[in-house]
């Protein structure tokens, strides 16, 4: 090396640098000036100088060594570290991806779901919109007049038909029922409301228009489909033709309890159960029951269960279901407060119902001259009997010479005169004999009595 213009031997010494941190990577370069020497001192200085560096490439080759060893052991641990965490990491990755998939699948069904739902909605929202329509329709169609209010009793909706009773437009939607006139007389809706919105419990009345209408007014609690109270329905079916129905059935009712009333002949009327619907006068009359002992009650229990006839219950247990009528049923029977009663039952089924009409006809007196007349003519024909017995032997005695007489004188050579009285008796007897040989038994009481008059 050439230091100043002049040959110079140098030691070059390089060492790397023994820093921290900061200096790793660097190397530490130190020239030595060597004096100039003779050959064999050069040359034993070069040797200890070559020494020297190859001690000290020798130790910087062990310290680098050392350090390379330690980076490798490090370097391994840290390799082993990550090679673990690497491991996790993996297994941690193929449960993620085992995760994903499942996610995937679930995605999958999810997505398969969410179109099956969203098919169904759409056929749900096609299906309110038909029954949105079709209410809608049905508002319009209805005859019912029908009015829908909220919680606060504001209209809601309303049918066409509730313009003829009350005044309202279109435009009154969202307006309190307060400011709403009608033609209903006796009738306070925001009170009767009012108690079915604290009561929840519906509420009927009859009320009448201006005109003279009847309508059946309906309240009831509007439920939604989560079960809430939403407000109230209001409704109000023309019930006119059916109280004009009413009140004649009433009046022919009235006319037909008169009409019946006035009959003489007992009548009641029992229910499919064989109970007492309702009797005229003349059944608690002739059988001496009053109605509050009667109606509602079993026929055979009334009058201390005198009615329990086994005929009766023939007639309405068998003869009755299988024949809708019944004419001339006698029956015989004792009862505790009339005596004897000879009675001929008759059954009727009413129409469009299953009342049974049960009418009695007393035959006792009936039955009573019947037994006298038949008594009458009984004795008649004893007595006839009797005469005829007593008047047989003299009508025989007069009859017998009557005869021969008649005889005799159709035939006059066979007098004979003189004869004995034994052959006098003889032909007596001849004579007799036709006479005798009919027997009074052959005889009615009738020819008998004729015999006797000629």
């Amino acid at each position: 090396m050439t230091i100043d213009g002049v040959p110079r031997q140098v030691v070059v010494h390089v060492r790397p640098a023994s820093g921290g941190a900061d200096e790793e990577g660097y190397a530490l370069i130190v020239f030595d000036e060597v004096d100039p020497v003779s050959p064999a001192t050069v040359v034993s200085v070069e040797e200890g100088h070559r020494t020297r560096e190859v001690e000290g490439e020798l130790t910087l080759t062990r310290q680098r060594l050392q350090s390379l060893t330690e980076e490798y052991e490090s370097s391994r641990e840290e390799m082993r570290s990550t090679n673990e965490e690497l491991q996790s990491t993996n297994e941690e990755l193929r449960s993620t991806m085992e995760e994903l998939e499942t996610s995937k699948e679930e995605l999958q069904s999810i997505n398969e779901e969410l179109v099956t739902l969203n098919q169904e909605n759409r056929h749900k929202v096609e299906e309110l919109s038909q029954m949105s329509s079709d209410l809608q329709n049905l508002i319009v169609a209805t005859d019912i007049p029908t009015l829908f209010l909220d919680r606060a009793l504001r209209i809601l909706r309303f049918t066409p038909r509730l313009g003829d009773l009350f005044n309202i437009r279109a435009t009154d939607r969202g307006r309190p029922l307060s400011d709403l006139t009608h033609r209903l007389k006796d009738c306070d809706l925001i009170v009767t409301a009012s108690q079915v919105l604290a009561e929840l419990k519906p509420v009927e009345q009859e009320v009448r228009d201006d005109q003279g209408r009847w309508f059946l007014l309906q309240m009831r609690p509007y439920r939604s489909s989560e079960d809430r109270i939403g407000g109230i329905v209001i409704t109000l079916f023309d019930i006119t033709a059916q109280k004009r129905a009413a009140r004649e059935i009433a009046d022919a009712k009235e006319h037909a309890e008169r009409v019946v009333n006035s009959i003489d002949e007992p009548l009641v009327i029992l229910t499919p159960g064989l109970r007492v619907h309702s009797a005229n006068r003349a059944f608690y009359a002739s059988f001496r029951v009053t109605p509050e002992n009667a109606v509602g009650r079993l026929i055979y229990e009334l009058g201390n269960r005198q009615w329990d006839i086994p005929l009766l219950r023939t007639l309405l247990e068998d003869v009755s279901p299988q024949n809708s009528v019944v004419n001339d049923f006698e029956v015989i029977h004792r009862f505790e407060k009339i005596g004897e009663r000879v009675m001929l039952l008759n059954a009727r089924r009413l129409d469009d119902s299953e009342l049974l009409l049960l009418g009695f006809r007393d035959v006792t007196a009936l039955k009573l001259s019947e037994q006298s007349l038949l008594d009458a003519d009984r004795r008649k024909d004893e007595f006839l009997a009797t005469l005829a017995h007593e008047l047989r032997n003299p009508l025989a005695a007069i009859t017998g010479p009557s005869r021969c007489r008649e005889k005799l004188a159709l035939n006059p050579r066979r007098i004979v005169l003189g004869r004995s009285s034994k052959d006098r008796r003889r032909t007596r007897s001849r004579v007799r004999r036709p006479s005798a040989s009919r027997s009074s038994d052959d005889e009615s009481p009738q020819q008998r009595v004729s015999i006797y008059a000629r």
